[in-house]
């Protein structure tokens, strides 16, 4: 059979997808690049915000559509099963801790995500350490579609990685709705299991997924301490939603502003580290005063990656029976944000102008072009086709707000 495979949202989607390629790829069927060539289709979902939910209701609709059977995955299939079966009941639901049913349509037994073959992109390889989390955000509905947390056993994830370095692969992205709470409910820590990661053998490095502050906060020191190992890329994505402890403790996000202004300034002293933090603007009851806190964070730390989202409401959490910021206001606070990142950013990247770095090229870019990471997880563009997977020493040209242009 030909199976079509189609991705949306955070990397715990794309490890899923992963997982249900290796199924397939490993029993002799095929993965084609064209909807129009399968017998299967696959679309793993998102619906983090409420645009996202449509634009996924949209693609299966026009999916439905096709003269192939139709498989939907993701945190749509687990929030959004009525939804589903109004656009044509005979489409089949994998929820998201099931992407090993899709063994079923090839008359398997169902896999979990650990026996399911590893399989890589390229040269990055994606090792879900957990699903679910711990957090209680009023505005979330993903904690509702992936669940409380469960933490994977250290010997599968260790396993897997050295599958997938095996097999090639010089970047593992460990992912999880937090990888910060990793082993809380069995007594372990992340700390533990990169301890044991940073013994692997092979040429490849980690890039540790988002760590929500609150999951950290006891022990960040240490953290970024063994976060010094060179198999670990020197990046930290750490998302404070907003400067307000007043919106923050509405959020329900349990830290205040001082302690990721702390933990920034840690992640600095001891790694040099490249900080990645998420915005939220909008947010039901934000005053001009608390947005303007979330500037004047902004401004003091300086993250080098600012991801923005605009308030959406969800239904079924808190924050949707809260007194809404108008659209017109969380509009222009976000134009606001959106202009403070580009220049922040833009500064940040242009510090690196002149520098030669190593950096290893991970995956083609635009056509004539290759995107390499430098040990920060620069992205770094190079107008040349190069060998994926080869290191490199590159002289930085330009900076741009979100990447790096350089030549060999």
């Amino acid at each position: 059979m030909r199976f079509y495979f189609e991705t949306y949202g955070c990397t715990t989607n794309r490890a899923d997808t992963d997982t249900m390629k290796g199924i397939v790829g490993e029993n002799g069927h095929q993965i084609v690049e064209n909807v129009e060539d399968a017998d299967i289709l696959v679309i793993n979902t998102c619906i983090v915000i409420g645009k996202t939910e449509n634009k996924m209701l949209k693609r299966i609709r026009e999916l439905s559509k096709k003269d192939a059977k139709l498989v939907v995955s993701g945190c749509l299939s687990s929030m959004g099963r009525e939804k589903i079966d109004q656009i044509d009941q005979n489409i089949e639901i994998f929820t998201p801790d099931e992407p090993g049913r899709i063994a079923e349509l090839i008359d398997k037994d169902p896999e979990t995500k650990f026996d399911a073959p590893s399989t890589i992109d390229g040269v990055v390889g994606r090792v879900q350490i957990s699903e679910g989390c711990l957090g209680n955000c009023s505005y979330c509905i993903t904690k509702y579609a992936r669940g409380r947390l469960r933490s994977f056993p250290e010997k599968s994830i260790i396993k897997k990685i050295k599958d997938m370095v095996n097999k090639g692969a010089k970047e593992i992205r460990l992912t999880a709705q937090d990888t910060g709470v990793y082993g809380k409910d069995k007594g372990s820590n992340l700390v533990e299991l990169l301890s044991k990661l940073s013994e692997i053998q092979g040429d490849f490095k980690v890039r540790v997924g988002m760590m929500n502050p609150t999951s950290i906060k006891q022990d960040f020191e240490k953290l970024f301490e063994t976060m010094k190992d060179d198999k670990f890329y020197r990046f930290i994505h750490l998302p404070v939603q907003s400067g307000s402890e007043k919106v923050l403790n509405d959020m329900n996000r349990n830290y205040n502003p001082e302690i990721f202004i702390k933990m920034v300034e840690e992640a600095r002293k001891k790694l040099g580290s490249t900080i990645s933090t998420d915005i939220i603007t909008g947010f039901p009851g934000e005053t001009s005063e608390d947005f303007e806190k979330t500037v004047n964070l902004l401004e003091e730390t300086r993250p080098d990656i600012i991801n923005i989202t605009r308030y959406s409401e969800r239904p079924g959490t808190e924050a949707e029976k809260m007194k809404h910021t108008s659209y017109n206001k969380s509009k222009k606070r976000s134009k606001k944000i959106t202009e403070l990142r580009n220049r922040i950013c833009g500064e940040r990247r242009k510090r690196l102008v002149g520098v030669t770095v190593e950096a290893t090229i991970i995956e083609k870019g635009q056509p004539g072009t290759v995107i390499a990471r430098d040990k920060y997880y620069n992205p770094i563009v190079i107008k040349e086709e190069l060998v994926i997977g080869k290191k490199i020493d590159v002289k930085i040209k330009k900076g741009k707000w979100s990447y790096l242009i350089g030549e060999v």
